[in-house]
């Protein structure tokens, strides 16, 4: 039942502080494929840890992620 709470209160402080959409901002604007996949896997994190669908991944989002497979070194 904590974690719960806990859950709840996590998802009202990233929606609040506007950091979600920070990560967005990033993910589109963002030319370090680093800072990018970062900004990718906090979203991932945050949407699985709050059981809600935050970002989705349209044609644009595809072509943006698949314009930076290039950069990735790793």
């Amino acid at each position: 039942m904590e974690s719960a709470k806990v859950m709840r209160l996590l998802s009202l402080t990233f929606s609040q502080s506007g950091f979600i959409e920070i990560l967005k901002e990033v993910i589109y604007n963002e030319n370090n494929a680093t800072v990018l996949s970062n900004a990718m896997a906090a979203l991932y994190e945050i949407s699985k840890a709050t059981s809600k669908q935050i970002l989705t991944v349209d044609a644009r989002l595809a072509q943006r992620l698949t314009e930076m497979l290039t950069e990735c070194t790793e």
